[in-house]
Order: structure tokens, then sequence, then C-alpha cells
């Protein structure tokens, strides 16, 4: 997310299929094309996951295929040290792949797995962490200049994206979101719910920040299938709940409605419903700064968080059964020769 260095690529995404959306369909293989709503206008140095070009990738109705790789070169006067990350992100606007190298402008993304159904289109958008020391009035823009897909080579190529201009901002300068990991109890009975897995403060300056979407990857020994209905709060008020943890141990939060964070500090705490795995660990990690989504709300730009600490790991104890006397049972005297009495009651919790 932050990083200067060149990344992975990671993760896998079937993501929303939808229709083609007015793109026209390949009469085989895999088609691109420059998808509605292109980012315009300004980016701001020192922002973070910038929107800078938007691609749709439409499957021949004969048969589906895979995205597998992108090359993308860049375009504008902005240089290769002033660009600290590239991302892609599907519809949803969830980060599933982080670039493999980029060198002399030329970016690729490796080993990608993105799903397109056949008759169907995938947008995919290009995300980059900009440099807050770019320069103002300094363009920057990227084409797509090749794609593989697990049917062959992408057809439609090359595309220009459009061309974004640099721009600075004080007064209030962009906002900032620290993450930081707050100890939680490290241990929990199999057949609790409810459980505070995960807790958090997530500080911002400057400006509020909306909370776009959160990705948590559950490490540990935990069998997966037994965590269900995570739901994530801050302050107190629920912003997403996520049924399951999925097949790569990820689960992902999108808040249903506007979630706005005020500046000074929040908390974000992760409940889920441990249905057992005892003598198994997990541990809830927003493993990268991207996988976490903040927009500044004075600039409408997205910004790069920063995280602090690590995650508490939970250790699921053997679930217990506790017995007690319930409050009505019978006290009355027996009549001699009665038949079918209740003698007494007792309550079981299995926990």
């Amino acid at each position: 997310y932050a990083s200067s260095m060149g990344g992975t690529t990671t993760g896998t995404t079937t993501g929303t299929t939808g229709t083609t959306g007015g793109a026209a369909v390949p009469a085989s293989g895999v088609m691109a094309s420059l998808a509605a709503n292109q980012p315009s206008g300004s980016a701001i140095a020192g922002a973070g996951q910038l929107d800078v070009a938007k691609f749709t990738f439409t499957a021949s109705t004969g048969a589906g295929s895979t995205l597998t790789s992108l090359k993308l070169i860049r375009t504008g006067v902005v240089s290769d040290s002033n660009i600290s990350n590239l991302y892609l992100a599907d519809e949803s606007g969830v980060i599933f792949a982080q670039y493999s190298s980029l060198n002399n402008g030329i970016a690729m993304f490796d080993g990608l797995n993105l799903q397109v159904n056949a008759g169907q289109s995938r947008v995919v958008t290009l995300r980059m962490d900009l440099s807050s020391s770019a320069t103002a009035g300094n363009t920057l823009g990227w084409q797509l200049a090749s794609a593989m897909a697990s049917g062959g080579a992408v057809s439609g190529l090359p595309l220009i994206g459009p061309n974004l201009i640099v721009t600075t901002v004080s007064n209030p300068s962009l906002a900032t979101a620290t993450y930081t990991y707050v100890t939680t109890g490290s241990t929990v009975d199999a057949g609790t719910n409810g459980f505070l897995a995960h807790s958090a403060t997530v500080n911002v300056t400057n400006s509020a920040v909306l909370l776009k979407s959160i990705k948590y990857t559950v490490v540990g020994s935990a069998n997966k299938a037994d965590l269900k209905n995570a739901t994530l709060k801050s302050r107190g008020v629920v912003v997403a709940t996520a049924s399951i943890v999925d097949n790569n141990d990820k689960v992902i939060f999108i808040p249903t409605t506007e979630f706005r964070l005020p500046t000074g500090n929040s908390t974000f705490e992760v409940y889920v419903d441990v249905a057992g795995s005892p003598n198994r660990t997990m541990a809830w990690n927003v493993l990268r700064p991207y996988d976490a989504v903040f927009v500044d709300t004075q600039y409408n730009t997205p910004v790069t968080p920063t995280t602090s600490g690590s995650a508490t790991t939970v250790t699921i104890n053997q679930g217990r059964v506790t017995a007690s006397k319930s409050t009505d049972t019978p006290t009355t005297n027996i009549p001699l020769g009665a038949s079918n009495v209740t003698i007494a009651k007792f309550n079981l919790y299995a926990g």
C-alpha cells in the first residue's frame, strides 16, 4: 500500500459478473475496452489508492476466461520515484492485486486470477499511491499495453487512459489515518457467540474520512468454517456484517451506508461466533495497509493509512457444559402415591 518497492500479487476474485454494460462482446477470447466513468481532473500529491484508469474485460459468449497478467506503460511526466504503489480493484472497490514490478515506466501485474464469465464483463480499476514529493502541474496517466488470459492474449489493446494533473493541498492538509491494534482476550471457549476477536483504534487527523471497505485476514489453525457471523462495530455502531470467512481466509466488510470517521480516535471491533476448533488459534489481521480504504471528505480522495502493533492470537478452548438448578425447580412436598411428578429442574449451558 505505501511501499516504494515492487510488491506481490495477492488474492483471487470472482466478484460481480453482471452484464456487459454496453461493452462489445468478442467472437472468442477476451476483449478489453475503456470503462465508463474514467477518473478526471487532479491527483493530489500524497494521496493513496487514487483511481487513475478503468478497464473493462469482456469474455465471448462461447466460454469464460481467467485474466492472468497485465502490462501497463506510464504516460505523462510523473517519474517512477513518485509512484509509491500500484493496485487493481474490482467492481466492489476491494483491492485484489498489487503490482509485481515497476521499471522504466512499465508496470507488471502477474499471477492474476480474475474470472470473466462467458458473455459477461469485469471492470478493473488501476489505483496508485502518489508520493507527497510529486511536483504540482505534472501530468500522469497509464496505457494498458497488453494483457493475457487463460485462452491467450486479450484483444482490443493498447488502450490509453486519462491524463491527470498533480496538485498539492494545504489548510487543511490531506487527512491521515492510523490503525493501531488493541489487545483483546487471548482465550475463548468453543461454542461462544459474539466473541470480541479483534480490537483497534483508528486515529484520524486534519479532516474526517469515510470508510469504504476493510479486509481482515484470519491467521491461525482454527477451521475457518467454525468462525461465523462476523460483525464490525465502530464506536459501538454496527458498520457491516459477514456471515462466513471466505476460502482465502478473508473477511471483507463493506458498509451498506456511508460510514464517517471524525477526527480523533474511533474504535474498531470485530465480533464473531466461534462454533468449534478447540485447541486451535486465530488472529484477525489487517495484513496490508491497502486492505483498509479511507477517503478524505474534504478533498474526496483516498488516503493511505498506516498500521501499528499486531493482532492478538486467540486460543480456542474446549467447550464446557455448566449445570445449575433452575429458579422454578419444585420445592413443595410430593403427595403420597402421586405419579409423573416433577421433582427437580436444571439449566444446562453449553459454551
